[in-house]
């Protein structure tokens, strides 16, 4: 606890003394300080229609996240601004130590809460676990706030028919409902990976015009049935933080926030029924920012697991181009010897004079050369590339540049390797290198289920287009298909019957062809006949065109 208390002070102490050398930052303060005046302010408005209690502490809120995101330093900023802020209200108030003891109380227990959030990394509502740790530190330093300002300033004797008893949970609610409303929006996620597009703003538009429409419809009251629709604000919102997740709960919840105060503002004779609502409101804006906290943190973890799955692509990728390389060997050696041969033929054709002839043999050499390099260059882009880059593409191209990377094995195991593709094929829109690493790594199970069979062994690779005008890729082997126990689980991780299969090849190919927009599947198992099918996304027009 000593070495806590120490490691705050010293991170306050640097905070202050490096503010005057950041202009931004100080600018950032002054901000914040007239923001706060301005919130305070529009929470008094409602103080001749409940006594000193507000229904919410928006101006606490917004101390409240300022200090998770600045840091310890700026809570004696806060307890100034709520000093000078009870300090300028006008009428009859406190003395002035009482008024300075109850701001540096909520400047304390405010700190300590932003200071244990920081310790905790939790500066951002990324998931579940922020928003618990924020609702907690925001209950127990909004009970330290109010508890003071009661104790201190005697509120309690300004209530018209209340006792203290029944009003400090009104306003330690009305405290932690401000905390919850303004503080995410300075804890919003970074890094979300969904972009604001035009649609994106169509959408947010369209459903801000909902949300208005039902407020309107729910915040409707008569005598003796306060807000009998209040609870379809849920369905809107709901909506809203699926969508957006963290950022569209918190800014739907501001949303609803200002169109509640509209109301009571323009309802003087109903003021009295805002403490009613409290309950209501908290179970709203706490439902909508737990709803938006899981939405970001699914989406945070699909990120890391495509994420992974490239990464485990680009190793499965490496450790396949580790086994290909005796395999090429052999390949690159033919059109090596073949250089050798033409420019030594060339070389004697020159010095006998035939100079047509030699010209010829040379051409031959760049000829030989250029294949063996292409061999090279095809394996180097197999291995070498790790960031996603579709392009319009001839899938035929791409099947033959990985059959004559998985050739060399194909030959080493005694397997024929063959293609059958459909004429007229349109290009497709995909990544060339997660491509071929599907196409190696069905062709490397085909061989693997041959491996040690009699008779003819083959696997074929086809294309064809498919009836909703999908480019549909099939991998054919001819041997015994895969095991009836194996197959209701084939596509999920480690489900191998290889003595040292991880089982971990074909979730990869999957999860780079539903990456591509396609899906893959088993489609014929059968003894003779085992076939993975996979379907990839036509080019469309004004598409980037590459060649493979």
């Amino acid at each position: 606890m000593s070495g806590f208390m120490t490691s705050t002070f010293h991170e306050t102490r640097t905070s202050i003394a490096d503010l005057w050398r950041e202009p931004r930052r100080v600018g950032v303060w002054a901000l914040f300080l007239v923001a706060y005046a301005l919130l305070d302010r529009a929470s008094a408005l409602f103080l001749p229609g409940v006594g000193v209690l507000t229904p919410w502490d928006l101006a606490g809120g917004l101390a409240f996240g300022f200090l998770v995101a600045e840091g310890p330093a700026a809570a004696i900023l806060v307890a100034l601004a709520d000093f000078a802020d009870d300090f300028l209200v006008p009428g009859a108030r406190p003395p002035i130590h009482d008024l300075a003891l109850a701001a540096t109380v909520t400047g304390l227990s405010y700190g300590l809460a932003a200071v244990w959030l920081r310790a905790n990394k939790t500066s951002r509502l990324a998931g579940q676990r922020d928003l618990i740790r924020l609702a907690i530190a925001g209950a127990l330093a909004a009970l330290a706030h109010v508890s003071a300002d009661f104790l201190l300033l005697g509120r309690w004797s300004l209530l018209a028919q209340d006792s203290w008893r029944a009003a400090l949970p009104a306003a330690w609610m009305g405290a932690f409902v401000g905390i919850l409303i303004v503080a995410p929006l300075l804890m919003l996620p970074r890094g979300t990976g969904q972009p604001f597009t035009r649609r994106c703003a169509l959408e947010a538009a369209l459903m801000a015009a909902v949300l208005m429409s039902v407020m309107a419809l729910a915040l409707r009251s008569r005598p003796g049935d306060w807000f009998p629709y209040f609870y379809m604000l849920f369905l809107p919102q709901i909506w809203v933080a699926g969508r957006f997740g963290a950022t569209g709960a918190a800014l739907g919840n501001v949303l609803v926030q200002a169109g509640l105060m509209s109301f009571f503002l323009t309802q003087p004779t109903l003021r009295g029924m805002i403490l009613g609502y409290q309950v209501r409101f908290l179970a709203l804006v706490a439902t909508i920012l737990f709803l938006g906290c899981t939405v970001t943190e699914r989406r945070r973890f699909e990120a890391a697991l495509r994420q992974r799955q490239e990464e485990l692509a680009r190793i499965s990728r490496l450790t396949l181009a580790g086994e290909m390389a005796a395999a090429l060997a052999h390949q690159l050696n033919q059109p090596l010897m073949a250089v050798m041969a033409f420019a030594r033929s060339a070389q004697r054709l020159q010095e006998n004079g035939s100079g047509a002839a030699a010209h010829e043999a040379i051409d031959e050499t760049v000829a030989q050369a250029e294949r063996a390099a292409a061999i090279v260059r095809s394996l180097r882009e197999f291995i070498g590339r790790s960031t996603p880059s579709r392009a319009a593409l001839s899938y035929e191209d791409l099947l033959r540049q990985a059959a004559q990377l998985a050739e060399p094995q194909c030959l080493r195991a005694g397997v024929r390797l063959a293609y059958e593709v459909e004429q007229g094929l349109p290009e497709v829109w995909v990544d060339a290198a997660q491509v071929q690493q599907v196409l190696l790594n069905l062709v490397q199970n085909a061989v693997d289920a041959l491996a040690g069979l009699p008779g003819r062994r083959i696997v074929v690779l086809s294309a064809r287009r498919d009836a909703d005008g999908q480019v549909e890729a099939e991998v054919r082997d001819s041997g015994l298909g895969v095991p009836t126990e194996i197959e209701a689980r084939l596509f999920e991780p480690f489900a191998s019957d290889k003595p040292r299969g991880m089982g971990l090849g074909l979730t990869v190919c999957r999860g780079l062809v539903e990456a591509q927009g396609g899906r893959l599947w088993l489609a014929e198992n059968q003894p003779g006949r085992c076939a993975f099918r996979f379907t990839l996304p036509v080019a469309g027009p004004g598409a980037l065109r590459l060649s493979a």
